[in-house]
């Protein structure tokens, strides 16, 4: 589990960029933040975060993402079976802020009192 981490700036768990991988299964993400971007995690670059079986709760942001910002080259999120309840971006995106050709992919998951 990954439970309580924080950062500074951006990615409270993960900051993968430059064609990064981050693979979880049967994780739990709990109560991670981050000052500025990506609660959880912050993927950029080509990189690819992906996670079954897993859930996301009460992950919070100061700006973007409460639990992925998603930015440029292609980058992705990819959640299978897994759920968000209660994340929290004081800006924009209470689970995730996509941006410039990223993606954003949650198969058989559930959201549940998200904000931002």
């Amino acid at each position: 589990s990954f439970d309580s981490n924080s950062a500074q700036v951006d990615g409270g768990v993960a900051y993968l960029e430059i064609s990064s991988t981050f693979t979880a299964t049967n994780s739990s993400f709990d109560s991670n933040s981050a000052q500025e971007d990506g609660g959880v995690a912050y993927v950029r670059d080509s990189s690819i975060f992906t996670a079954t079986n897993s859930s996301f709760d009460s992950n919070s942001v100061s700006f973007r993402g409460g639990v992925a910002y998603v930015l440029s080259h292609s980058s992705t999120f990819t959640a299978t079976n897994s759920s968000f309840d209660s994340n929290y971006a004081k800006n924009s995106g209470g689970v995730a802020c996509v941006l410039s050709s990223s993606t954003f992919t949650a198969t058989n998951s559930s959201f549940d009192s998200n904000s931002a």
